[in-house]
């Protein structure tokens, strides 16, 4: 059984106009309203999920999925769908889906289950944007480059706003951190970066495009500039080498290499003649210095954007009236000795940006800074125990791990470290002591089966070799920081990223049959509608515990009522509870706080906070209760300082007097 729209287009004989025939009309139209509604998603999650903290927390992701997934399910029945049924996209796609499946059974054996079950709902929105992005890139085969729009158009929202942002705010809290480095939106210097440097590298892409209109690639530069600018502001170390890995990919698999490169020195020229003033904040002697001086260079950023878009537009005008060299003509040789002085040029001017931030740093001593920059120390990095903490969960469990979100439980009884992180900053790292091999293999496969979807769209035309170009290089930046840092849970930066590769592996997915029974779109169909069913309730699980954690004061018996709901709606979360025994607290209600302190246990055992808390609101009624309750909070956190202080203030109160 197959769908009335589902005959090809492609069907209508050469040389004869499309309208000629009514029903193509019909066709053409349900193909061109599935582009745009798919189009308009992409762009507003785009958009909404970078300005939102990056879509980080669950009252932000969970309605965007929502929004995304009730898209895909709509359209499943009512657009033509021109993807093939084999390919590799088929097995990312599986790959991927697979992993968000694996991090939830996990659940079963993870001893962070409320982690787990976060973790694989972020995980899942990854292969629904890739194919969002692959099926709008089938739906625009005509024109493949236009898919990439939603991309842009959010890139340059997001870019705009950021820099408006650091003008206009108010305080240095609004955008900058405690070590006066740029955090807005993502309220993470690194996933600042690395989003900043991902766009930056693509709007490199389209300013090197040959042929492409003269505005767009005016645009690019001057978006291109800001993004570079900004993420110079955000000072990431990891995006430093991010940015040199994504630039070679880019020059090795673009077409117009030469055009790349000039489009790369466009881009960077104006962010290099700012960026004395860009490491000034880092360097400044207090935090109203650093506040003045990036609001400063913030108002310098669109004079250095609109140089760039100039110099571009004069670039694209002449080099719009030579004439263009098809591929084909070029030899081999030629190719070597074009890649050989373009990698040459880009050490040089790698070389020369070092020096630029700061020369080389010294690295025989880890514990100073340079006061100039952040980008040259080398010092307070705890990664590597990290690390290795990761890699002792997975020799004890090799095969499936110790469960998703099951790092942040270890790492707190096994760390040398103060720091308490939630992940393991390093994707590859943390998925094999969490998932094991099993979700490594899953993320490996995935990840080799979306590059040969791209690679392979690469030879269908000039198009999609640029897609293609862009999306490798946004990507392999991407996954270089990624394997340093944790910002790949964060979907507001990862979605995007699958969405471009999705865009980019189109061109080889398509299929001109579209014959697929109706059946066989009803399973994917059916899948969407228990995932939202499965969403709902625990998008208002997190809707109540926010409000209520945010406006309790103003009625607290109402709050903690709300909270007890958000509780049964997520048999799976502590924090309902956690907050719900904090507010209790705090209205002198301690019988009830431990009540929903004891169900937190029963849900969290391995959640150091929850006894801890109990020894809190123990420690003048019930003194010993409160040190039985204390060396269990130390068992699973022992270098805890809340908890050393705690024991210290009940040690002293047994041996004063009174006690």
């Amino acid at each position: 059984m197959s769908l009335p729209h589902e005959t090809t287009a492609e069907t209508v004989p050469a040389g004869r106009a499309p309208t000629s025939q009514p029903g193509t009309r019909v066709r053409l139209s349900a193909a061109t309203a599935a582009a745009g509604l798919l189009a308009t998603v992409l762009t507003a999650l785009g958009i909404w999920w970078p300005l939102a903290q990056g879509a980080y927390f669950p009252v932000v992701y969970l309605p965007g999925a929502v929004l995304l997934y009730a898209t895909l399910a709509v359209l499943l029945i009512t657009a033509p769908l021109p993807i093939s049924r084999r390919g590799a996209h088929v097995v990312a796609i599986a790959a991927l889906t697979g992993l968000a499946i694996w991090t939830a059974i996990s659940i079963a054996w993870t001893p962070a289950r409320d982690l787990a079950l976060e973790d694989a709902q972020r995980t899942l929105i990854y292969p629904a944007a890739f194919f969002a992005g692959l099926w709008l890139s089938t739906l625009l085969r005509r024109q493949p480059a236009l898919a990439v729009a939603p991309f842009l158009i959010a890139v340059t929202v997001v870019t705009l706003a950021t820099v408006v942002a650091v003008i206009s705010a108010n305080s240095a809290a609004s955008v900058l951190d405690v070590e006066e480095t740029l955090f807005f939106p993502f309220d993470y210097r690194n996933a600042n970066a690395a989003f900043f440097v991902v766009s930056a590298l693509v709007m490199v892409a389209v300013v090197g495009r040959r042929p492409g209109p003269v505005a767009l690639r005016a645009g690019a530069a001057s978006v291109g500039v800001a993004c570079l600018c900004l993420a110079i502001l955000s000072q990431s170390r990891g995006s430093l080498i991010a940015a040199a890995v994504g630039v070679l990919v880019l020059l090795a698999t673009s077409r117009e290499r030469w055009s790349t490169l000039v489009g790369l020195l466009i881009v960077c020229a104006p962010a290099l003649v700012l960026l004395p003033q860009l490491l000034d904040p880092f360097a400044a002697e207090d935090r109203q210095l650093a506040f003045s001086e990036l609001q400063q260079v913030g108002r310098l950023i669109p004079f250095a954007a609109l140089a760039g878009a100039v110099v571009a537009a004069l670039f694209g005008l002449v080099q719009g009236k030579l004439p263009q060299r098809l591929p084909s003509e070029r030899t081999g040789r030629r190719r070597a000795r074009n890649a050989l002085a373009s990698l040459a040029l880009l050490a040089v001017l790698a070389t020369a940006g070092v020096l630029a931030i700061g020369g080389v740093p010294d690295l025989s001593d880890n514990d100073s800074a340079d006061p100039g920059n952040r980008f040259t120390y080398t010092g307070d990095l705890n990664r590597s125990n990290f690390w290795e903490v990761a890699l002792e969960q997975f020799k004890e469990n090799p095969l499936a791990g110790e469960g998703s979100g099951s790092f942040r439980t270890r790492y707190a009884l096994d760390r040398t470290t103060a720091e308490l992180p939630r992940d393991a900053h390093s994707l590859e790292f943390e998925t094999l002591g969490e998932l094991g091999l099993v979700g490594l293999g899953l993320l490996l496969i995935g990840t080799f089966a979306v590059g040969v979807g791209v690679i392979k769209s690469r030879s269908h035309g000039p198009d999609e070799a640029f897609l293609a170009s862009a999306a490798l290089a946004a990507t392999a930046a991407w996954i270089t920081q990624g394997s340093v840092d944790w910002f790949t849970s964060i979907p507001g930066l990862t979605a995007p990223v699958l969405g471009l590769l999705g865009v980019a592996a189109g061109p080889a997915a398509y299929s001109r049959s579209r014959r697929l029974s109706l059946r066989v779109r009803l399973l994917p169909v059916l899948a969407l509608i228990l995932v939202l069913a499965a969403l709902i309730p625990h998008f208002i699980s997190e809707r109540l515990t926010f409000d209520s954690a945010r406006g309790w004061r103003d009625d607290p018996q109402a709050a903690l009522d709300a909270l007890q709901r958000a509780a049964d709606l997520n048999p799976l979360a502590d924090a309902p509870l956690l907050v719900e025994a904090e507010i209790a607290r705090q209205v002198d209600q301690p019988e009830r706080a431990l009540v929903a302190l004891a169900e937190a246990e029963r849900r969290q055992p391995s959640e150091w906070l929850i006894p801890y808390q109990q020894a809190r609101l123990l420690a003048k009624e019930n003194p010993d209760a409160a040190r039985e309750r204390l060396r269990r909070a130390l068992d699973l956190n022992p270098l805890e300082p809340d908890l050393a202080e705690l024991r210290r203030r009940l040690q002293s109160e047994a041996q004063s007097p009174e006690g």
